[in-house]
Parts: structure tokens; C-alpha cells; sequence
């Protein structure tokens, strides 16, 4: 057997079915706990509070069976005047109490769930966290899941440390989806800290090789629905932003970057950030993914060579140019940082040899590079600037791009990035427009 067993809460198979009165009699004695008291005295909300978390821990897999009843435990309790009026303790009760070794699981969890609920909801709740250690507390709790998961989960592609000597039954199996379920919790709880605040150089400080080696290893790229392996693939996309943002300041190692660069632990990983660059719709993801392809593709021609396999190179390409030409004009903050990634691709990489998609490239490129034709309005924004700017970037300072593009006679001296003039105030000036040329149809897929 493994070294944790359930609580008393039922199992699956020998759960109670129970009737519509007796599930309404609980939920009315669960919110009963958090009935109007003396919300300025702190030990009424403390006995409040634990008593909530208690029966709450309790009725877990008997009354609260699904994301459902999660979700109305939390809403219950972070919408109470206890909570609402006693935000800040609250906060700082649930943390020590996950700070706790010894605690049980099954309320760590329902803790850790209720905090998740309140960040998503109120942004304003991480500065308490941080404020009470929520970092540190996150982390450890983390790291104890992470270092059972790594000796005990079998299902690990057959890269634990350490395999159970004895036959692994049902329940153990049952042990270590539950220690994934929290995991995933307290990943989406690290990775609001991460993608929402700013980390201190000490917080970063005790994120060791361990924590992010596993991560990166056991991430699966056989699929997009394990929502415990995209939990941990956004919290390393986060961990490598606060990696940059501190780097500005502080010498500090990047171990996301370390590993990444690490063939035979990053080889699912860097399969998963191409599907998921190629499915993904979510703009602040699709950032930090391009910041760590732009991280490493500018690092060093040598290792931007060998980090992406040919036939993976052109499926990126591929989607890039489908990025670039279908994204709305105010998005254009977005495609200002494909083509950053760009620039480096297709000259760092193996491109230079295969020249795939070049016409498509120098066409779009071409297109992006007249303000005319991106500027939906006569107002220039900052970011058209920078689009045109960028594409003629990739258009002049790449010989090989260059010399296709003055084949076709696109190229244009780098200063001539439009066909119209800014006024004083930085509006175009109607008199100098010129028709528009209509965007080029979007490029057929390539020939397989």
C-alpha cells in the first residue's frame, strides 16, 4: 500500500445515493455555519470559518461529488459577510491551515479550491496571499505533491524514481489521482500569483531544478484535454516570463530556459507548446509561448538550430503565417509579437536551408509592411508602427528574404514604411491616401 490512505468520506462505489430532501438539508446546514455573527470579533470568525471547512471537508465525495458542488461551496463562502468582512484574515487562516503537513487532504483541497474561486474573481485577493506567504505556502505544498507523484505515479510514462515494490492496487491508483487533483488546484493558484503579480527575487529564488524538472518532464503531448499536464505547462510558461522580468534586475538562473534546452527532458514539452500553439486562442498564453520560442531562438544561432525538428519548424511556420494573416486589427499588439519571433526563426534556424514557404512569407510580409494596409482608420497607432517596421525587418536584414523580395520588388528602403504622411498630430492626412490594395488571399496549405 502506499504511505496515505482516504479519509472516512464515501468511495465511489459505496456512495449513499442520496434523496433531493437530504441533499437540500445539507446545503441549508452548510451555509447555517456562516449565519451573521459578530463579524469584529476574529474568534467567531475563526470558529465560523473552520467549522465551514470542516463540514465542507467532510461531505466531500458524499454530498460534494462534482465541480458543481465545488463551485457552490466556494461561491457560499467567499460571497458571506464573514469572508467579505474579514477578507484578509480569512485568507491568512486558510493558508496556514494548508501550510499544515499534517492536515487532510481532502480539506487542503477544499481549501486550496475556495482560494482559487476568490483570485479568479477578485484579482485584489492575491496581494493578501502574497502578503501572508502564499507564495512559499503554494510552493512547498507543491513540491510535497510532486515529489510523491514522482516516486508513486506509474502512470509517469515509466520515469518515477522509484516503483512500488508491492502490486499497486485501485486505491492506491485512487491515491494518486487525488494527489494530481490538488496539484492541479495549487498549479492554477501558482500560476494567478505568477501571471498576475510580481514575484520577489526571493520567492523566484526558491524555485529549485527538481520543482521545474518535473514539471517539464511529465507533461503529456498526446493530449490537450489532461488538464493536469496544460497546469503545468502554463505555470513553466509563467515561471519563465517572472524569469525575464527579474533577469532585468537580478542575476538569476532561468531554469525553465535550462531545461527547455535539455533534449531528453523537454521532448514532450516542446511537442505539447507546438500544439498548443497551433490550437490555443487564449492572447496572454499565445504571448508567453512566443517569449519562450523568442528566448530561444535568440539565445545562439547553434541552439536555435537544433531546437526544432524540421518537420516542426514548418508546422510552426505554417502557423505563424495563418497568425499573421488572420488576426483583427485590434489584436495588432499580438502580431507585433509573432513577428519579433519571427525574425529570429528565419534567421537562426534551419529555415535558411529550407527556404519553406518563402513566397508565402515575403507576400505577407509585404502586405504587413504598408500602413495603408493595416490601418483600418486614418489614426496610426503605435503598434501599426511597429508592425510595419518589423515586417520590413524580416523583409531587408535577411539576405536570403531580401534577395526574394527584390525578385518581386517589394523591398523598400527600411525608412519608407507607408504611402501616407503622418501630420503634426500623428493622423494621416486624408489628401495623401492612396487606395488600398487588398490583403493577398490567405496561402494554401502546403503541399504534403
Amino acid at each position: 500500500m502506499l504511505p496515505w490512505s482516504p479519509t472516512s468520506s464515501a468511495t465511489s462505489s459505496s456512495r449513499h445515493v442520496h434523496t433531493r430532501d437530504e441533499i437540500s438539508h445539507f446545503w441549508d446546514y452548510l451555509e447555517s455555519q456562516l449565519e451573521p455573527c459578530d463579524c469584529t470579533d476574529e474568534a467567531k470568525v475563526n470558529e465560523a470559518l473552520v467549522c465551514y471547512l470542516q463540514i465542507a471537508t467532510e461531505s466531500y465525495h458524499d454530498y460534494i461529488v462534482n465541480d458543481q458542488d465545488l463551485y457552490r461551496t466556494a461561491l457560499t463562502i467567499i460571497k458571506s459577510e464573514v469572508f467579505e468582512s474579514n477578507r484578509e484574515f480569512c485568507i491568512s487562516k486558510m493558508l496556514s491551515l494548508v501550510s499544515i503537513e499534517t492536515l487532510e487532504m481532502n480539506m487542503k483541497f477544499i481549501i486550496c479550491y475556495i482560494l482559487l474561486c476568490h483570485c479568479k474573481s477578485d484579482a485584489s485577493s492575491l496581494d493578501y496571499m502574497l502578503e501572508y506567504q502564499g507564495f512559499t505556502v503554494i510552493y512547498n505544498c507543491l513540491y510535497s505533491q510532486f515529489a510523491y507523484l514522482d516516486k508513486y505515479d506509474v502512470e509517469d510514462n515509466g520515469r518515477g524514481r522509484e516503483l512500488p515494490t508491492e502490486p499497486v492496487t485501485d486505491l492506491d491508483l485512487e491515491i494518486v489521482e487525488d494527489f494530481k487533483k490538488i496539484s492541479t488546484v495549487l498549479l492554477d493558484l501558482l500560476f494567478q500569483i505568477l501571471k498576475y503579480s510580481k514575484c520577489e527575487h526571493s520567492s523566484l529564488q526558491k524555485v529549485d531544478s527538481f520543482f521545474v524538472c518535473y514539471m517539464m518532464r511529465t507533461v503529456r503531448s498526446d493530449s490537450l484535454d489532461d488538464i493536469f499536464s496544460n497546469s503545468k505547462f502554463r505555470v513553466l510558461l509563467a515561471l519563465n516570463e517572472q524569469y525575464m522580468i527579474s533577469l532585468q534586475k537580478e542575476d538569476l538562473n532561468n531554469l525553465v530556459l535550462e531545461y527547455l534546452l535539455n533534449d531528453e527532458i523537454s521532448r514532450n514539452f516542446v511537442e505539447l507548446l507546438l500544439l498548443q500553439f497551433n490550437r490555443v486562442v487564449d492572447k496572454p498564453l499565445q504571448i508567453m509561448m512566443c517569449k519562450l520560442i523568442y528566448l530561444v531562438l535568440s539565445l545562439d544561432k547553434e541552439t536555435a538550430l537544433h531546437f526544432f525538428y524540421v518537420n516542426d519548424l514548418h508546422v510552426f511556420i505554417d502557423v505563424l503565417i495563418r497568425n499573421l494573416t488572420n488576426i483583427s486589427e485590434d489584436e495588432e499588439g499580438l502580431r507585433n509579437t509573432f513577428l519579433r519571433v519571427l525574425y529570429p526563426l528565419l534567421k537562426n534556424t534551419e529555415w535558411s536551408s529550407t527556404y519553406y514557404r518563402m513566397e508565402d512569407l515575403v507576400k505577407i510580409l509585404d502586405h504587413l509592411s504598408y500602413l495603408d494596409n493595416i490601418c483600418q482608420t486614418n489614426e496610426v497607432k503605435p503598434e501599426h508602427l511597429v508592425t510595419s517596421k518589423l515586417s520590413l525587418k524580416c523583409l531587408n536584414e535577411i539576405k536570403l528574404m531580401s534577395q526574394q523580395g527584390q525578385s518581386e520588388k517589394t523591398i523598400r528602403n527600411k525608412n519608407d514604411y507607408s504611402r501616407r504622411k503622418l501630420d503634426k498630430n500623428g493622423n494621416l492626412a486624408y489628401v495623401e491616401l492612396n487606395k488600398r490594395r487588398s490583403p493577398p488571399a490567405p496561402p494554401p496549405p502546403p503541399q504534403s
